[in-house]
This record gives structure tokens, C-alpha cells and sequence, in this order.
């Protein structure tokens, strides 16, 4: 089973490491208020949604907003920090423990100050056949990666 979710109106937060104080770790406020909105604007546009119990793939699609922080600059995100936020923030509504979660795939559609923030996940149940057996993946030798690096960097165009 695969389904895409939209998300509209809520401007991806990236995650960030805690702070620590007093011998406590603590989330950004920001971020804490971001998954709990995720969540419950999930939960509340698709109500129907499986909580998938076994194991997934997830992909996302991230269009942020960017805006001036108090320094004044814009912080532009990786799509690694803004796929652990998302991830985080749905597990226990797309998906039970994303411990389950073995193949995952972010792209930063946009990303500026004119941007309409979007979030877009697909969530796709995997069969134990669907993942690949070590002895099915083949090996190539480094002159062989130095071939095919050689024709990326002369078509770049059929890399993605």
C-alpha cells in the first residue's frame, strides 16, 4: 500500500540537537510546536489514516518558508534535519515506531521567502520481499565507479 499526504500551511521546522540545562535536554520550543501541529493537522485532514505497524518507506517533500530569525538572516535547512523533524512528529500517526522505517528519501522542493510552506509524505508498506538480499546487489570495482561517476559529471541530467 502507497499514499501520499499533503500538508498545507505549516512551514517545516528543521530539527535540531538539545540543549541541555540544569542536567536536562531540552527541544527548541519551535520545534516542539511544529511536530505537535504536523501531528494533529495530520490526524485532523486525514482521519482515516492506517497507523502502519509493520515495516515502511517514507518520502518527503518539503516547501519552507524562509524567514528572518532574530539575527536577521535566513536560515536555509538540509533535507536531513527537516525529514528527522517530520519523521519524529509522525510517528504514532502514519506509522507506529519509526523503528520500523528502513528506506527513507527527502527532497527540498523550495525553498524561500515567497515559498507557501508544504509538506508532502508518502508512506509506502513494505513486504520483507520488497527489500533486496545482499547477494542480489552488485558490486563494482573502483574503475568501474570511476566510469560511471565520469558519465554523471558529463550528463548530469540523467542523474536524477
Amino acid at each position: 500500500m502507497t499514499d501520499w499526504y499533503v500538508i498545507e500551511g505549516i512551514n517545516p521546522v528543521p530539527w535540531t540537537a538539545a540543549s541541555f540545562g540544569s542536567g536536562r535536554a531540552y527541544k527548541s520550543g519551535l520545534l516542539t510546536a511544529y511536530q505537535s501541529a504536523l501531528a494533529e493537522e495530520m490526524r485532523y485532514r486525514y482521519p482515516d489514516a492506517p497507523c502502519e505497524p509493520g515495516i515502511i518507506e517514507l518520502r518527503f517533500m518539503f516547501w519552507r518558508r524562509l524567514e528572518k530569525t532574530y539575527k536577521g538572516h535566513n536560515q536555509v535547512a538540509d533535507a536531513t534535519n527537516l525529514q528527522k523533524s517530520a519523521e519524529d512528529a509522525l510517528q504514532g500517526v502514519l506509522y507506529d515506531n519509526d523503528q520500523k522505517v528502513i528506506h527513507v528519501s527527502s527532497w527540498v522542493v523550495r525553498q524561500d521567502k515567497e515559498t507557501e510552506p508544504r509538506i508532502a509524505v508518502c508512506v509506502r508498506r513494505l513486504d520483507p520481499s520488497d527489500i533486496p538480499a545482499l547477494d542480489s546487489i552488485t558490486t563494482i570495482t573502483p574503475a568501474e565507479k570511476q566510469v560511471s561517476d565520469n558519465q554523471h559529471d558529463q550528463n548530469p541530467e540523467e542523474v536524477f
